[in-house]
């Protein structure tokens, strides 16, 4: 697949760093996940840089994104009708009606909809980025705000401590494969 880019993006094939997507004006002027090279030691991931080289790396990015729509989407749509159950797996029970509305709403609605967009990267080229993007911003809010709670609460669960080792995972494994995208992607003249 060739992505078309305008004359104005110049030899760098971006918008000189400077917008939302560094390497172009829109999602849909981005390159497929198809890079050569790679930079994943700024992250201390080894053992990704060599296992994944070359066309591995779009699977990688596919296979990463399908994992989380795995771990999103099943567990948003059961919160979605079993809002309850929170309280037995991560102690949050609703106290009113418009209570158990936000519990749906956050746990279920939110959870599905992150799980959707990374389902949805896992079959459109163009939603990959986005779902990458998604997913570091929201792991990295989840496991900053958790970590503080931890601390101010003075208490590590075995809820939170999951929860903290999968959200760093995502953000960490996001960048990563975002850095890949940045870094590598072919320009065009």
């Amino acid at each position: 697949m060739t992505v078309k880019r305008s004359s104005a993006q110049g030899a760098t094939g971006g918008n000189g760093g400077g917008g939302v997507f560094p390497d172009g004006d829109s999602p849909a002027s981005q390159e497929p996940l198809s890079w050569t090279g790679c930079s994943l030691e700024a992250f201390g991931c080894d053992a990704l840089r060599v296992a994944c080289t070359g066309g591995e790396r779009r699977v990688a990015v596919r296979v990463f994104l399908l994992l989380c729509a795995i771990a999103w989407l099943p567990y948003g749509l059961y919160c979605l009708v079993h809002p309850e159950s929170l309280a037995g797996a991560a102690g949050v029970a609703s106290a009113s009606r418009t209570g158990t509305v936000e519990l749906r709403a956050m746990y279920g609605g939110l959870q599905s909809a992150v799980g959707a967009l990374c389902l949805l990267g896992v079959v459109r080229d163009g939603l990959v980025r986005p779902a990458l993007i998604c997913v570091a911003f929201l792991c990295a809010g989840l496991a900053l705000a958790r970590l503080s709670g931890a601390a101010i609460e003075g208490e590590v669960s075995s809820y939170t401590a999951l929860a903290l080792s999968f959200e760093s995972l995502s953000v960490a494994l996001s960048l990563a494969f975002l850095r890949w995208r940045r870094t590598n992607a072919p320009s065009t003249a």
